[in-house]
């Protein structure tokens, strides 16, 4: 839904196949697998944990002298082979699945729109001619008042056909279009006679009845080639991208002193010039008569312009700089999402079942809204730190791993409380405690009394 969603004005109108959009679907869903799993491995965490705290199996579990954390062993180790699976995942197949997305999206994007002809408008869409019609019967078979202007040979239209009525129709195949037309006139401009541009001459020729060929092959859907697509960062695996961040960020390193080269040639060209001339302009400026010293006039000159050719190669340079900059930040967040969302799911089975120890609730109730809510915070940490990653306000190995660096001391806390019994999630707990509290302060008062 979210795909159908954001892309929608790039498919209706095309006259796609359902194939077409279905091979669309299945390219894109492998990149919502890995959050997927995150979140399978935190709901499905507190549900079973919950279950198994609700009917007292946790506390036979403990009663039997195995603590909470040997319980959680079995399902860590099986977590942790999600967790690889999930970097697999990411590294080979997700990159081989954004490389057919974004070549069949490219084709399906710039594909023409299908063949429909509306009445009063020019059809443009079939290469070499423009269409209108008048007026079209309810059948989509009869027209009328058509005007049909062929420009295949030059970029003006040498040839117009007028037609009072007729029928469209198309082959078997939808390749063909074939336009029947009657009482009509053509009219063609001869400038392939000698004389054209002196005479003008032109061939008008009257018909009552006509028939024109328009190839459609040019509406289908073209193939390009995936190669092409190659260089975007994320169709890479990590080899690929570690070679995409070197090569980066050595350009962004020679942008940088290539920089720095061309300023401190400018700054000190101030004493390539002649003696006589440095004194001349220090002893005019002194005495601010620039304007009767001609020599210092010119040292002036060429010092003004050659600051304000270095002030405006220092800010391309600069522009450039950030853009190698920001698009090295682009690869960085590629390579580390490799890592970070296999993490997520041991960080989320460390929140998730300590969770639902401690919540003694199973199903999809409480569960839910809770695993919900985590993971929600899970993405926007992530989110962001993708976003100030990619403004270059932190360094990747920062942003990227926000969301895990907030949400492990919570499993952790989280942990510790659930193998101490805690009743953090218990109401009855709470009330009890505002009862001792208020049963403690009614104690003080008596002997006041």
């Amino acid at each position: 839904m979210q795909f159908l969603w954001k892309y929608i004005d790039d498919l209706v109108g095309k006259g796609l196949e359902w194939y077409v959009v279905t091979e669309l679907l299945f390219y894109c869903v492998p990149n919502f697998i890995p959050l997927s799993l995150a979140m399978g491995v935190l709901l499905s965490c507190i549900m079973v944990f919950g279950n198994l705290s609700e009917r007292y199996e946790l506390v036979s579990i403990k009663a039997a002298g195995v603590p909470l954390r040997r319980a959680l062993y079995p399902v860590a180790l099986f977590v942790a082979i999600l967790a690889a699976g999930s970097f697999l995942f990411g590294n080979y197949v997700i990159p081989a699945a954004n490389l057919k997305f974004f070549s069949l999206f490219w084709d399906v994007k710039n594909k023409k729109p299908a063949f429909d002809i509306r009445e009063g408008a020019f059809y443009n869409d079939i290469e070499g001619f423009s269409i209108k019609i008048g007026k079209k019967d309810k059948n989509g078979k009869d027209i009328y008042d058509i005007v049909i202007y062929d420009h295949t040979k030059e970029q003006a239209s040498t040839t117009v056909v007028l037609a009072e009525r007729g029928e469209m129709t198309r082959s078997e195949d939808k390749r063909f279009l074939y336009f029947t037309l009657i009482n009509g006139r053509r009219f063609e401009e001869m400038r392939d006679n000698p004389d054209y541009h002196r005479t003008f001459m032109h061939n008008s020729m009257k018909f009552e009845r006509q028939e024109i060929v328009f190839d459609l092959s040019q509406l289908d859907l073209s193939r390009t080639a995936e190669d092409l697509f190659k260089g975007n960062q994320q169709l890479q695996s990590i080899g690929q991208l570690q070679q995409g961040i070197d090569s980066l960020q050595k350009k962004a390193d020679t942008l940088l002193l290539e920089m720095q080269t061309f300023v401190n040639a400018n700054y000190h060209i101030f004493d390539t010039l002649k003696p006589q001339y440095v004194e001349e302009y220090h002893k005019a400026t002194a005495e601010w008569k620039q304007k009767e010293n001609p020599n210092a006039n010119m040292v002036f000159s060429q010092a003004l312009n050659i600051a304000r050719t270095t002030k405006g190669t220092v800010e391309n340079s600069k522009k450039l700089h950030k853009d190698t900059l920001q698009k090295e930040a682009r690869y960085r967040i590629e390579w580390h999402k490799k890592f970070t969302l296999p993490v997520a799911c041991l960080v989320l089975f460390l929140i998730g079942a300590p969770l639902g120890a401690i919540v003694r609730k199973g199903g999809f109730g409480w569960p839910m809204v809770i695993a919900i809510l985590l993971f929600m915070v899970f993405y926007i940490l992530n989110i962001i730190g993708e976003k100030i990653t990619r403004e270059l306000v932190v360094p990747a190995s920062v942003g990227m791993w926000i969301a895990a660096a907030v949400l492990t001391p919570l499993g952790v806390w989280l942990a510790s409380k659930a193998s101490r019994d805690s009743s953090l999630f218990d109401p009855d707990a709470y009330i009890r405690g505002m009862r001792r509290i208020v049963s403690f302060g009614r104690k003080r008062k008596e002997p006041n009394q």
